[in-house]
Order: C-alpha cells, then sequence, then structure tokens
C-alpha cells in the first residue's frame, strides 16, 4: 500500500491538512522519494497561502502524479507511525549488531539508548486538551501550589534572584546561558548544576570543551570552597585538604551527578543519556558543538535550528528541564550591552528559549552582568555576580558595585556589604 499516496490524495481532496500535521508527520516518514516531494510543495504551499492546494494547482506542480480514493485517514496515520518506528529500529538494531560483531559493547549500548530516544520525540503522542472540562483539576493544581511552604516550584537554579523570578527551573523548559568567549557561562552553568544536586535533584552534565577531570577540579574547589588553583598545582594547605576530604566525602550522600565529556553529540544521544541516567535536569555546555543529525551543513544556522529545535521537543518529551550554554559574538555587543542579536550561530536559540540568560563582561574581570534577554514565563530582572577562585565562592548582588551603591569601597578593589553570598 503506497501510503504516502493515500496521506497527499486525503489532504488534496478533503483539504484536511490540520489534522494531518497535528500527528506530527514529517517528510522523511514517507519513502518515496516523489512523495515527500509533492508533501513538502504541500505544507510550503499551506505556509504561503494557507489552504490546500487544489488538485489543478497540484497537477501543475507534479503533473505525472495521480491521486488515488483514499483510505481512512486514521489508519493511514497509524500505519506511518508504524512505518517510522520500525525504520528506526532497523537502522539502530542494524547498527548495533555491526558494533556487536566488533566487540564494541559500549557502543552498542548508546546506539540503542539512542535509537529509543530517536523514537520518544520523533514519533509524537497527542496532548491536546480541552479547558472547559478540566477545571476542577485545574483548580485542585492551583490549590496546591497556594498551600506550599515557600519552597521552589521547580528546580533551584543557583542564584537568589533567578529563584525568585522564575520559581526554578521547570520540566519541558529549554534555559540558555549566553555571552561572549570568557564571560564565565561554563561556570555559571556548573555553579547552577551544582545547586540542582544540593536540592536533591539527579543531574547530568554534558560538556565539549573541558575534560571531565577539569570539571571534577572546579566541582570540588566551589564545593569546599578552596583555591582552585592550589588545588590544580598540589599546594593545598592542610586546613584546605581537610575541607576538600569532607567536602568529597559528603557527596556519597547526595544524588547521583553524572559528569559526561564528548567531542560532539546529537540531539538524539543527548536524549539517549538522559533515557540511559533519569536525572531531573541535564545541563549541556555548549550547544554550539552539537551535530545535527538531518544532514545540514556542519555549522550552518540550519544545522543549529534543527539542534535547538530538538532540544525543545526533547525538554517535553522527557519531561526535564534543559540548561544549555551558547556564545554571543562581540563584534554584536554594541556599547558592549547583550540583545537577541548578538547570539552567534543561529536566531532559533532566542526563539526556542523559555529563558534567556544574558552573562556581560564587566570592566572587573571577576565580576558579570546578568540580565533577562529573553523570557516566556518571567519579568525583567537583572544582577551582579563575583566569582572568587582563591576562596571557590559565587557573590551575587542586586544592586550595581559601579553605580551608587556601596557595594564597593571606594578603591574600588574590595567587596562592601552583598545581598546575597552563595556557597555550598
Amino acid at each position: 500500500m503506497d501510503l504516502a499516496r493515500h496521506l497527499i490524495s486525503h489532504v488534496v481532496l478533503n483539504g484536511d491538512l490540520v489534522k494531518v500535521l497535528d500527528a506530527g508527520v514529517r517528510p522523511d516518514w514517507l519513502i518515496d522519494p516523489v512523495g515527500r516531494s509533492v508533501w513538502r510543495f504541500i505544507t510550503d504551499y499551506y505556509k504561503d497561502f494557507r489552504s490546500v492546494p487544489s488538485q489543478e494547482v497540484l497537477a501543475s506542480e507534479f503533473p505525472t502524479y495521480r491521486l488515488v480514493e483514499p483510505a481512512p485517514i486514521d489508519y493511514v496515520l497509524d500505519r506511518l507511525r508504524q512505518a517510522r518506528t520500525q525504520a528506526i529500529l532497523n537502522q539502530g538494531v542494524y547498527e548495533a549488531m555491526d558494533l556487536l560483531d566488533q566487540g564494541d559493547l559500549e557502543s552498542v549500548v548508546t546506539v540503542l539508548n539512542s535509537t529509543l530516544a530517536k523514537l520518544t520525540y520523533e514519533i509524537p503522542k497527542g496532548n491536546d486538551v480541552d479547558i472547559t472540562v478540566t477545571g476542577p483539576e485545574r483548580l485542585a493544581r492551583y490549590r496546591e501550589l497556594a498551600e506550599r511552604d515557600g519552597s521552589l516550584i521547580g528546580i533551584p537554579t543557583g542564584f537568589w534572584t533567578l529563584d525568585e523570578v522564575t520559581g526554578g527551573f521547570r520540566p519541558g523548559q529549554l534555559i540558555i546561558f549566553t555571552g561572549p568567549p570568557k564571560a564565565g557561562k561554563s561556570l555559571y552553568l556548573l555553579w547552577s548544576a551544582i545547586a540542582a544536586w544540593y536540592a536533591a535533584r539527579k543531574v547530568l552534565y554534558i560538556g565539549f570543551e573541558m575534560s571531565n577531570e577539569e570539571q571534577e577540579e572546579r566541582l570540588d574547589a566551589l564545593i569546599a570552597n578552596i583555591d582552585l588553583a592550589a588545588l590544580r598545582d598540589g599546594r593545598l594547605t592542610k586546613q584546605d585538604f581537610d575541607k576538600l576530604e569532607q567536602a568529597t566525602r559528603s557527596m556519597k550522600l547526595r544524588p547521583n551527578f553524572w559528569l559526561s565529556q564528548e567531542p560532539t553529540l546529537t540531539v538524539s544521544e543527548v536524549c539517549a543519556k538522559i533515557e540511559k541516567y533519569e536525572p531531573n535536569a541535564c545541563y549541556i555546555d555548549g550547544i554550539y558543538f552539537m551535530q545535527d543529525e538531518y544532514g545540514e551543513k556542519p555549522g550552518s544556522w540550519q544545522a543549529y535550528t534543527n539542534i535547538s529545535r530538538g532540544l525543545k521537543q526533547a525538554t517535553k518529551k522527557l519531561e526535564i528541564p534543559i540548561i544549555c550554554t551558547t556564545q554571543s559574538k562581540i563584534s554584536k555587543m554594541f556599547g558592549g550591552k547583550l540583545s537577541l542579536g548578538s547570539i552567534g550561530y543561529s536566531g532559533s536559540f532566542g526563539e526556542d528559549a523559555d529563558l534567556l540568560i544574558g552573562l556581560e563582561p564587566t570592566v572587573k574581570p571577576n565580576i558579570t552582568h546578568v540580565i533577562r534577554l529573553a523570557g516566556r514565563a518571567c519579568g525583567p530582572f537583572e544582577f551582579w555576580v563575583s566569582r572568587d577562585f582563591q576562596n571557590g565562592t559565587i557573590t551575587e548582588l542586586t544592586t550595581d558595585p559601579f553605580g551608587d551603591s556601596d557595594a564597593f569601597a571606594e578603591d574600588g578593589d574590595e567587596l562592601g556589604e552583598v545581598d546575597f553570598v552563595s556557597t555550598f
């Protein structure tokens, strides 16, 4: 049975494209290359003219393509889902079998997990709701929120101001930290992950630039509040080493914290890791290192758009927040200020993120200005963060240290009173 022909015939003859799009049908669901071309023409036509092309229009574009009396659309959609599911499974199983023959068991597990993850976000499940009949359930949810004891609804962010304005990072959200090189993106992402971990959440932290050893050193120095450079050079005092030993031993009492060092990953492979470890939140340092799995040219805006859209879909399918970093370009920071136009690689990062957090360097290398660039569920915010690698602390200020406040002493070198000091 030519499923693509029955699908296209149903849409053109009945003008019923909305139900098919709502079912999540994609061009790669259609095996026949001619059918894929016809389907792309129909969806592009719909985007341009908000209607389905008539038989005459279709015939003018594809003179040899013949429509048929379509089978029931629910049956066709069900068969298409099955066919796509089988295609994904076949590809994954064949690849896994080759690796199994080579004795590469670790890669076999990775491929199988990636295959299952791809099924999770490629084959959609409907989540439509009629609000006219779900009022009691919503009221019960709101009542439960109102009766909370002041604790965060979501996962702690690591920053008091962000916790206040967002209520914490929540399942289904894509959060992106962005800033120019050396703005502290990796450090603040790790800090945010540690905050979630200390709030009894399981964490998956994926990094592309730093090794696991480098991340471990940063994490240990922050938790023990010791000098990172001294830790790396073997110059810790006995007192600091005792603090480090106590901090590392206490980790056994906490939930899992997985560090993953990779040269690159696709969205499916990220999903596979999430499926494997089942964290409460996933942190990705440098999504611009990720690889598109749909064949777009590496480094192109199309590739990065596929990546950001895929990550956003993954947050909803896997029901966890994904918190990432990406670069902004100094050449697009006018007056040293970030904007949505400053983000490098693709504008889709700003479009797909539920919250886009800007990190602006200041005249002091250890001070970062943190602002809201875009956010669907919170208002504007700004605060300043001071990082002290020597003492392993992050200090948050909600007043401008470069303005009229007394956050700095007269010589401008020493911190005065602060609003919030983040330590563990």
